[in-house]
């Protein structure tokens, strides 16, 4: 793993100028998951749901499940796509259905549950001193609120640290670099160091975002292709020519 640094700037500058030439393909699977999703609020919104017992909600539920799969591939799919742009490499259509393989899968899953686990600690650190001072329907002095306070801060402090040292994670297992644990350890390593960065980035990409909905969202064109070029793009400078 080669030990490069990225700047925040000139990665959004790198990732804009990738855009073009990759919103087709990028757009359409944003748009296959808008309809995966709309369909699913559909039917969870209609009356042969809500009148469904026995046999037919079992059938809704696994039918739920498979339709969420499919978009979290698609979502997979265009984490790849996003990486083999940034790489300079051709990108084409037939790359949605990259991660649609059950090996993949499989890794995808065990790798969510391995976050889940590094998160557990701070995620509890976060949310206990709510419970305490619920229990004590807030009656507790100055200083003991100061320092329920504190603890939620520190809690939450923990979380964001933790979620951007997990940040490359999703994207090494898609790239089929490694497993779960591999996957972990190599975003560790990626990470160091570059935590600040990659949260003044986050924070700057949402910015973005919310600029591209204004008018009339029609800027989504360019952003939401642009959100996935730049995941790749801060990937490949910190991760250099080993990284696919």
């Amino acid at each position: 793993m080669n030990d490069h640094a990225f700047g925040v700037l000139d990665s959004v500058k790198t990732a804009w100028r990738l855009v073009k030439g990759a919103k087709g393909i990028v757009l359409s699977g944003f748009v296959f998951i808008m309809i995966i999703h709309f369909g699913i609020y559909t039917l969870d919104s209609s009356h042969f749901i809500k009148d469904a017992t026995g046999h037919m909600m079992l059938e809704w539920i696994l039918t739920k499940f498979l339709l969420t799969v499919v978009s979290m591939m698609l979502g997979w799919s265009l984490l790849y796509i996003g990486a083999q742009r940034a790489y300079g490499r051709p990108i084409h259509f037939s790359m949605l259905k990259y991660a649609f393989n059950l090996k993949l899968a499989i890794k995808m899953f065990g790798l969510y549950m391995m976050e889940a686990l590094v998160l557990l600690v701070p995620l509890f650190v976060m949310l206990a001193p709510s419970g305490f001072i619920s229990s004590t329907e807030g009656k507790m002095s100055d200083t003991m609120a100061l320092l329920m306070l504190g603890i939620i801060c520190v809690g939450m402090l923990s979380v964001a640290y933790f979620v951007f040292r997990l940040f490359f994670a999703k994207l090494i297992v898609t790239l089929q670099k490694g497993g779960p644990i591999s996957g972990i350890k190599q975003s560790f390593t990626l990470s160091k160091s570059n935590v600040f960065k990659l949260m003044l980035l986050s924070l700057l990409n949402i910015v973005i975002i919310v600029v591209s909905l204004l008018p009339l969202g029609l800027g989504l064109i360019w952003s939401l292709p642009y959100i996935v070029i730049n995941y790749g793009v801060v990937y490949a400078k910190l991760a250099g020519d080993e990284g696919v």
